[in-house]
């Protein structure tokens, strides 16, 4: 879908699991052409192989991303 828009002047991603693991260099792709990022903590630990959450977003941000949103999981027991 990205590669229909135009000079698109922001382009924000929400990915999941399934991008994390089955379609990983597709989704490195994608990441290096957008600025916003929005990830739940722990597909943020897989997309990036760091545990704290800091340095997680920072690993990502290098992959392209200049903002990166890490929401908080589900805390239901």
């Amino acid at each position: 879908m990205l590669e229909q828009v135009e000079a698109p002047r922001l382009v924000a991603c929400d990915t999941m699991n399934f991008w994390i693991q089955g379609k990983a260099e597709e989704l490195r792709k994608t990441l290096a052409r957008t600025q916003i990022l929005l990830v739940n903590d722990s597909e943020a630990r897989e997309l990036s192989g760091e545990w704290n959450l800091v340095k997680a977003a920072r690993a990502i941000r290098a992959l392209g991303p200049r903002i990166v949103v890490v929401k908080k999981g589900s805390t239901v027991s």
